[in-house]
């Protein structure tokens, strides 16, 4: 019940700031999808405003139920106190994951992240088939706030106490369609369970999926081996719909937000101009790679899938920025991408 009240309390708060058709949330000084840096995030109801993310909801009594829901669903999943910052820190986060085409229909979007935290549609929580370079495996990981999703797909090649990590990919489930935000880089091991050797035969082995292939070759093989075992798993829970999430708006201007600070902090120290110059047109530079890999390289890894399999269907979803897939079957003629769509060994979710 006192846990019902705090959340109460602030959300009353958020409905006041938002009678001026506004709501500021807090500085974090992680910022978003950041750990060094505070952004301020503002956001209005139903209209335009420059430094501001636009919110529209037709049913605004609704939105709040729904929000609250998500809020004490991510306080419990994420672990945190339930105060007043960390409310404001869950509800700042989540809109920092909504896509252009959802900000036009926020319950929607509150209905469908609230799901994400629901695994009931995944009847496998691990998987395992054996290939060439040993084995490979798959689960499902728990992820922190700062991420995408509340859930993560990892995968590794293994062989004896040796271990490659794979990229990990975020994503979520809602009406048995599977929602991928991103295929992000590795998680890295420490150096005693590093080989070389064995990082040398996993790469070159990789590498012969770019065999013939022509198009789409800006996508890493290992990304393209992740996202294979990731689609070949969700085969084997009966997941065949895939939505991709490529552009997320509030996560693209709070990198010009970051950059903007980092530059000032710079000049307040007395830097000469060339190097704030430098600088800025560094920082400047990482950002517009960051965007692209986000959307056209995030976009080309699904591509890419075409190229190797046939079974996989993808159209562009009108007036959104997102791709529907479809998967009929995994079919290829590349050994190392058959043996990582046979049917894996698996272990229930308990």
């Amino acid at each position: 019940m006192e846990n019902n009240n705090i959340i109460e309390s602030v959300f009353n708060e958020i409905r006041s700031e938002a009678l001026n058709n506004e709501i500021i949330l807090k500085e974090y000084e992680e910022g978003i999808g950041l750990l060094d840096t505070p952004v301020r995030i503002g956001f209005v109801f139903n209209e335009e405003r420059e430094g501001y993310i636009s919110l529209k909801s037709n049913d605004e009594v609704r939105f709040y139920k729904l929000l609250k829901e998500y809020a004490y669903n991510a306080l419990i999943f994420y672990g945190l106190e339930p105060n007043r910052n960390n409310i404001k820190k869950v509800i700042t986060y989540l809109l920092s994951n909504v896509a252009n085409y959802e900000l036009d229909d926020l319950n929607s979007f509150l209905e469908k992240r609230i799901n994400f935290f629901i695994e009931d549609s995944l009847k496998f929580k691990k998987v395992s088939n054996p290939c060439s370079l040993g084995n490979i495996i798959g689960y499902v990981d728990n992820q922190s706030i700062l991420q995408e999703t509340p859930l993560c797909f990892k995968s590794s090649f293994i062989d004896g106490d040796k271990r490659y990590n794979l990229p990990r990919i975020s994503f979520g489930i809602d009406n048995n369609t599977c929602y991928i935000y991103a295929i992000q880089n590795k998680d890295v091991l420490s150096e005693d369970l590093q080989d070389s050797n064995y990082n040398e035969l996993v790469h070159r082995t990789m590498r012969t999926i770019n065999s013939g292939v022509k198009k789409y070759r800006n996508v890493t093989p290992s990304f393209v081996i992740a996202l294979t075992y990731f689609i070949s798993y969700l085969n084997q829970n009966n997941i065949t719909n895939i939505r991709t999430i490529p552009s997320m708006p509030t996560r693209i201007e709070n990198r010009k937000l970051v950059n903007k600070y980092k530059v000032n902090r710079m000049i307040s120290k007395g830097t000469i101009t060339s190097d704030v110059e430098e600088f800025k047109e560094q920082l400047e530079n990482k950002r517009i790679n960051d965007v692209y890999n986000a959307t056209k390289k995030f976009s080309d890894c699904f591509e890419r899938l075409k190229v190797h399999f046939s079974g996989i269907f993808i159209e562009n979803v009108e007036l959104t920025d997102e791709l529907l897939l479809e998967v009929s079957s995994l079919v290829t003629s590349n050994e190392l991408l058959r043996e990582i769509v046979a049917e894996s060994e698996t272990d229930m979710i308990k």
